[in-house]
């Protein structure tokens, strides 16, 4: 028990650098130490009652978030520094596995920045289809082993609802979409520590411009990119084989396209090609039937590992962005994917870091029922300032 009071003692004291004077590292120390040992953390209320804090106490911890005597990216770049430096991330030729996905936080208030309508698709009819609340974009790395893998938070941030703050001015077509903001904060992250980075990410992510931006940065020291990419194909996915050479004389341009290959209908017409080999699936031993080919995928205009995968679950479509990689590893990661599920139940029903109230008096009241987007109001330019200061209390008090 003393060597772990001493291990938290020296790992808080890494942080006293990142705050401009002692009283704010002061206080994030409180706020930490009480998330680990308050019962029911429920926002500020109980971290006040967990130090048998008074009122003036309670707002101390609350002008905390909002203080500016301590900037959040300075935190979490110091954060990620510290869990690479344990030497504890699962690394796959020579990469560090990265997991990111999006989670809901539902909000009701009326003058919280950031909130919108949300939809989700869930079995349960006890959810709503459409509800107000907070979009968040979470990237985790894997630590221990590939067999018993942990997802380990390094980075959350909002989403969407960026007219509250008028952070991002450009034109609705020209925004990124959610899911390259997600892969823009791993690509970040390798860039920042200059160590290359493997993204594990759900068919929502199989898209062009993800693949784009991931190859978009390059180590010039390992000569590769900074980022490879693993998702699962979507259903309606359809690749090109290498085109054939035209018997000579010929005229006319080279095709650049072969055969087409369909997801739905690829197992049917090579499945007799498929290799037999033992893997572990979701912490099980497993015999699976792999492929792997190298297509030509129309969206991205290059070439692109599909990795053919049959277990006793059932076949699946792997896209890897790295073209010389084990086909088996691409299926072991992907089903590590699961991992930040479970991190996103430690988060909302452990730690309870969704539990936060910040919202601003300038900011314009919207309805609490869901809405369309193009009914959300930006505050007026003197108030952008104070609407900005409750939008990033909580992303400090998430992360």
């Amino acid at each position: 028990m003393r060597n772990r009071l001493s291990y938290l003692s020296q790992m808080l004291y890494t942080f006293r650098h990142r705050f401009a004077r002692p009283l704010p590292w002061t206080r994030f120390c409180a706020v930490r130490l009480g998330c680990i040992g308050s019962h029911h953390v429920e926002a500020i209320t109980s971290l006040g009652r967990f130090w048998h804090m008074e009122e003036t106490g309670s707002h101390q911890l609350l002008h905390f978030f909002h203080s500016s005597a301590w900037c959040r990216d300075a935190v979490v770049v110091h954060w990620s520094h510290l869990v690479l430096a344990q030497h504890v991330a699962v690394v796959v030729e020579g990469r560090t596995v990265l997991v990111g996905d999006q989670t809901y936080g539902v909000k009701d208030a009326r003058r919280m920045p950031g909130v919108v309508t949300l939809h989700q698709d869930s079995e349960t009819q006890s959810k709503p289809t459409s509800f107000r609340g907070h979009h968040w974009g979470i990237v985790g790395l894997l630590v221990g082993s590939r067999s018993q893998a942990f997802c380990l938070p390094l980075e959350a941030r909002l989403h969407q609802g960026f007219t509250h703050g008028r952070d991002d001015e450009t034109a609705e077509a020209q925004r990124p979409t959610l899911a390259v903001r997600l892969v823009n904060m791993a690509l970040q992250c390798a860039v920042r520590h200059d160590r290359p980075a493997l993204l594990v990410r759900d068919a929502f992510c199989a898209i062009a411009p993800v693949f784009h931006l991931a190859t978009s940065r390059w180590s010039l020291r390992l000569k590769q990119p900074y980022l490879a990419i693993v998702t699962r194909a979507k259903k309606n996915s359809v690749a090109y084989e290498p085109a054939q050479p035209k018997p000579l004389p010929a005229r006319g341009r080279p095709s650049k396209d072969g055969h087409p290959i369909k997801r739905k209908d690829v197992f049917a017409t090579h499945k007799e090609q498929c290799v037999h080999a033992s893997c572990t699936v979701d912490g099980h031993v497993d015999t699976v039937s792999s492929l792997v080919l190298t297509l030509r995928w129309k969206p991205l205009k290059a070439p692109l590992r599909f990795v053919l995968v049959i277990t006793s679950r059932g076949p699946m479509v792997l896209r890897w962005s790295d073209l010389e990689s084990d086909p088996l590893m691409a299926m072991a990661l992907y089903c590590a994917r699961g991992r930040i599920e479970t991190l996103f139940a430690m988060l909302t029903g452990t730690l309870r870091a969704l539990a936060y109230r910040f919202w601003a008096k300038r900011l314009p009241r919207h309805a609490r029922k869901p809405k369309k987007h193009g009914t959300r109001q930006a505050p007026r330019q003197e108030h952008v300032q104070t609407v900005r200061r409750p939008w990033q209390a909580c992303e400090r008090f998430v992360m």
